[in-house]
């Protein structure tokens, strides 16, 4: 039994030395862990550790208990956060996800938003996979066009859109595929503050975003934010201004963005 909590040990201490929401999770989990622990120990046992044998009196029932039922919530909580922090996994991998807002017009009642999309799949048949769409205005189901495949399935719910297509034939593991997906929005850049937001539903390699601007309505200041459930902070690589046929473009690249609890936020003033 020593051994094993040896053992745990050095896996928890392997696991504090990687990222803050590991540190929290192995806390979380150290102390759970560590009240079961000496509380089953406490009968009349010996905690040895590093050549150190410690002694415990035994207990009475009730705090074994209490100190059980804390730990398994100590153990619980830990899991929830393991399982809201984990990546989910779709079957497909984004090698390269260029999205291109093309607003038409001076006013930002319409855009055109095209991605260009280079996807491995990660399992044997993959056939389908979903595109989920947000906007503060309107899409037209019949302007949603995918160049490799058909739309199966479009649903939506308010501000939310989720499209559901099929590819070719069925994808083997690692194939690679390239396609086109596009629409139309309209009626969403209409105030002084806007953003275009892309949350990862997918493990992706790189995200790349163009927005292209009026040639006779240019921006005043943008900013490229990282949002974490409900806690924004500036990127630590910003979209870059350029020039592309002729036209004001702010660009931003992502290189191995997180997916599940993080969007990216790419926010202008006009």
């Amino acid at each position: 039994m020593n051994k094993l909590i040896q053992t745990i040990i050095e896996i928890l201490k392997k696991l504090y030395l990687s990222p803050l929401e590991n540190k929290l999770i192995v806390m979380l989990m150290s102390s759970g862990l560590g009240l079961i622990s000496i509380q089953l120990y406490s009968l009349n046992a010996v905690i040895t550790y590093n050549d150190i044998s410690i002694k415990v009196e035994s207990s009475n029932n009730i705090s074994l208990y209490i100190s059980i039922i804390i730990g398994l919530l100590f153990i619980g909580i830990s899991l929830y956060i393991f399982l809201r922090n984990k990546e989910i996994s779709t079957g497909l991998k984004f090698l390269r996800l260029t999205t291109i807002i093309d607003i038409k017009d001076n006013t930002g009642k319409q855009f055109q938003v095209t991605e260009f999309q280079i996807i491995e799949s990660l399992e044997d048949n993959k056939l389908y996979m979903f595109e989920p769409l947000q906007t503060d205005g309107k899409i037209n189901h019949n302007e949603i066009i995918v160049s490799s495949g058909k739309i199966e399935e479009i649903i939506t719910k308010e501000s939310n859109t989720i499209v559901k297509s099929s590819f070719k034939r069925p994808l083997k593991k690692h194939e690679i595929v390239r396609r086109i997906f596009k629409y139309i929005d309209r009626d969403s850049f209409i105030t002084e503050n806007e953003y275009w937001a892309r949350r990862v539903s997918s493990e992706t390699k790189r995200i790349k975003i163009v927005i292209k601007f009026p040639n006779n309505r240019s921006y005043k200041s943008f900013r490229g934010i990282k949002k974490y459930i409900e806690k924004d902070s500036l990127f630590e690589i910003q979209p870059e201004e350029r020039i592309i046929n002729n036209r004001k473009c702010l660009v931003w690249i992502i290189d191995n963005p997180k997916n599940t609890l993080y969007s990216y936020r790419l926010e202008w003033t006009w």
